[in-house]
């Protein structure tokens, strides 16, 4: 894994905890994350406490579950936001492995004006 990956990785990671306190830190983190007495999330890095900054972004996690449900090939997502338009990536992985991420045949598929359709019959050819 590049690096940059690997930093927007634990970027996506610390906003999601700091979205969401005192919720569980994943093992594949490293140690790296912990909470204060206060419960606020903070990362160690060289030795030195380092905690979250204030959410300044436009969307929050809980925005972007993108409301699941069932479609006839896969899993529809609905986030409720026209104004979203992006790419979602999905795929099996590794929960386990060190920086967890989509391991095989990745596919990506466009956020268009708040929706997506994730086709699990093209990921998994089985189903």
């Amino acid at each position: 894994m590049t690096e940059p990956v690997i930093r927007t990785v634990l970027a996506t990671a610390f906003f999601a905890l700091s979205a969401y306190p005192q919720a569980e830190i994943p093992k594949s983190l490293g140690g790296q994350f912990s909470f204060d007495a206060k419960g606020r999330l903070q990362l160690s890095k060289d030795g030195k406490i380092l905690p979250a900054l204030g959410n300044t972004d436009k969307f929050t996690l809980a925005d972007l579950t993108g409301n699941p449900t069932g479609a006839e090939t896969g899993i529809q997502l609905d986030f409720g936001k026209p104004d979203l338009n992006g790419t979602v990536a999905y795929g099996p992985y590794v929960e386990e492995a060190r920086y967890p991420t989509i391991t095989y045949n990745p596919k990506a598929v466009k956020i268009e004006n708040g929706r997506a359709l994730m086709e699990m019959k093209s990921v998994f050819v089985k189903a």
